[in-house]
């Protein structure tokens, strides 16, 4: 798969064209783009991303954090297993 390649949030450009990325580093800006986006915040796929009240609120519970972190990661249909 290819995408855009961002950097910081912004598209990336070089010589006057987008960047694109595909193989490991894609998955990689894939898995920080669902960890750095709320649940509910982007109105094209409002189930995208995980849920920042887990790790926000009065009392964080660690277990919680970890399954939404789990439950985040596995909306990207190329990882499989997340062990740590």
């Amino acid at each position: 798969m290819k995408s855009l390649q961002l950097k910081d949030g912004d598209l990336v450009f070089s010589s006057g064209a987008l960047t694109m990325i595909e193989g490991p580093e894609e998955i990689a800006q894939s898995r920080c783009i669902i960890l750095g986006t709320s649940k509910k915040e982007w109105f094209l796929n409002p189930e995208l991303g995980i849920p920042f009240e887990a790790f926000t609120g009065k009392a964080p519970n660690e277990e919680q954090m970890i399954e939404e972190l789990r439950a985040g990661l596995s909306q990207e249909p190329r990882i499989t297993t997340v062990e740590d």
